[in-house]
């Protein structure tokens, strides 16, 4: 296999970790963003629940208001662990955009080299054409100085 041959497997594959690495990256930055969503919903319903606990303190029974107490609680517990899961999904999001950059700068330098190689056969393959060409002219030129 020639080396200009080789190169080219060699960045198939880099490509195809560079962009299996690049979804790796979108799917992390999809999760962190609903993740980051479900926070702002149960942000939202307990201020929302909150308002509502509030007015039916006004007018509501003790059973009704410690129920409501209970369930803010489990909403607040549902909030902290939803914002554990966000920083997790940071982290981790961090790993991996860290893993495409390494992967796309690895890609990077095997095109550049790749690019060389192709570059050195082109001149390699130019200069045995000129060979060629000087070759045969010569073989012209020695028959052509036999005939006369």
């Amino acid at each position: 296999m020639s080396r200009k041959r080789r190169f080219e497997v060699l960045l198939r594959v880099a490509e195809a970790r560079e962009q299996d690495a690049a979804r790796a990256l979108a799917d992390g930055r999809t999760a962190l963003q609903e993740s980051h969503d479900k926070l702002e919903q149960l942000l939202l319903y307990r201020a929302d629940y909150g308002k509502d606990l509030t007015n039916q303190g006004r007018v509501g029974l003790g059973v009704q208001i410690q129920n409501h107490w209970l369930f803010l609680e489990r909403l607040n517990s549902a909030i902290t662990e939803q914002r554990q899961e966000l920083h997790q999904l940071g982290h981790a999001l961090e790993a991996t955009k860290r893993r495409w950059q390494d992967t796309h700068r690895q890609l990077s330098v095997l095109g550049r080299f790749a690019e060389r190689v192709r570059e050195a056969d082109r001149t390699e393959n130019d200069k045995r054409s000129q060979k060629f060409v000087d070759d045969l002219a010569g073989a012209a030129h020695v028959r052509q100085s036999r005939k006369n």
